[in-house]
Parts: C-alpha cells; structure tokens; sequence
C-alpha cells in the first residue's frame, strides 16, 4: 500500500525498537539521551581542535563504583562468603537514589556485589554468599537466616538497560533451581528494568507467588535496597 498523502512514519531509533510508543519509552529516550550527551561532550574537544582537557561531569561513576563493597572471608561450595563494606555501599546506594538512572551505568557483576552487600548492611542475614560470576545455576546471591524461622533465599540478579525485560523463561528457570533446592525457602528474582507483560498471570510462575518466590523490578529493587541499608530500620 502506497505512503502518498499520509504523514511520514516517525523514524523509531534502533535502540528503542519495540518500545517506543511504550510507557518506557520516555525513560529510555532519558537514559539513551545521558548517553549520547556524554559521548557528545568527551569528543568535544578533540573535533574542535581544542588543547583543553574534558572534564566529565562531577558524578563520580568511576571513583564510586571502583570502591569495594564486599569482604569475601571465606569460600564455600557455592561461592564466597561476604561481609559488606558499607560505607562506601550507602554512598553508592545514595548516589542511585539521587537519580535511578545512573543504576544502568553499573556493571552487573559489580551489581551483584551490591546486591549481595545490602542483605550483609541488613542485619536480617547470617550468612550472605556470592555465587561465581559464571556456573552459578541462576543463583547470583544466597542469603541464609539460621535459627528459629531460619530461611534461606536465593536471587537471581538482573541488571538490565532499558527495553530489556526479564522474560517468563529465565523466571522459571530459577523455580527450577529452587524446587531442587530442598533447602531453599524462596527464590527472588530482581531486575533493574521491568519484566515481560502479564508474567505474573502465568500459571507455571503464579502458583510460587508470594511464598515461594518474588520478583523485584527496577523500583520495588530500589526501595528495597533502600529499606536495607537505612540504619533507621536496624
């Protein structure tokens, strides 16, 4: 069918694809426009033939994230058993706060440690175990509660740009893991953008929810690292 005589289509960046005429789409754009803007102004100065140095902006990405928020002290089985660091985890966890998009910005293996370090700050956990970063069988975080009402959750950790949706297969994929699991109590899986459309009204993922599993997006996520690691709640 021919175009002629109606409005052209609007041009829908490749990074948006499917998106774009979503309710992320505004958000997106955002995080893609932080981006773009960055790479604008490092470049800057060489394509103009300045002699000036770029300065970036003073949000402190690098200095941050490069600080150490988990003590490994011992190895398991599993992986490695942490204690969190946590001055620099509440300013890390602050400087999210301060605009939730820099969360995008964090390298997921560091985005676990971060995940792993706020059930330590917690207090709520005895043990907190980081899985290694590959043959982990879906489980990036295990933390154990011992004792009376002793639990033990494991999580899947999701850190994903935006438009990238944790999809109803890599949620079963973790039942898996926790119905194998005879000693785990409930499984988490937590991302940092959104899950697919209706995931929860799938009959295979329904049935676990609330008591058996939980999934965390990019919100419910900073509020529970939030909730986690304010010492008011302590």
């Amino acid at each position: 069918m021919s175009d002629q005589g109606n409005p052209p289509r609007p041009r829908i960046p490749p990074f948006i694809s499917d998106d774009y005429y979503s309710q992320d789409a505004a958000l997106i754009a955002s995080w893609e426009a932080r981006r773009r803007q960055a790479f604008i102004a490092a470049t800057a100065a060489v394509t103009s033939g300045s002699t000036e140095e770029y300065v970036p902006p003073p949000d402190n990405l690098p200095v941050l994230v490069s600080q150490t928020v988990i003590i490994p002290y011992e190895k398991t089985s599993e992986g490695v058993l942490i204690r969190a660091q946590t001055i620099p985890l509440l300013a890390i966890i602050k400087w999210i706060m301060e605009d939730p998009l820099r969360r995008f910005e964090i390298d997921p293996r560091k985005w676990e440690e971060i995940i792993a370090a706020s059930y330590d700050a917690s207090g709520e956990f005895d043990e907190v175990t980081l899985t290694p970063w590959s043959g982990d069988r879906g489980r990036d975080v295990i933390a154990v509660k011992k004792g009376f009402g002793s639990v033990r959750l494991i999580e899947s950790v999701k850190r994903y740009r935006p438009g990238t949706k944790t999809t109803a297969e890599e949620v079963q994929a973790l039942i898996g893991v926790l119905v194998s699991d005879p000693q785990a109590t409930k499984g988490i899986v937590s991302t940092t953008w959104e899950f697919a459309p209706k995931i929860i009204e799938n009959p295979q993922i329904k049935q676990y929810i609330p008591h058996r599993l939980e999934l965390l997006n990019g919100e419910d996520l900073l509020r529970r690292l939030g909730e986690y690691t304010n010492p008011k709640n302590k």
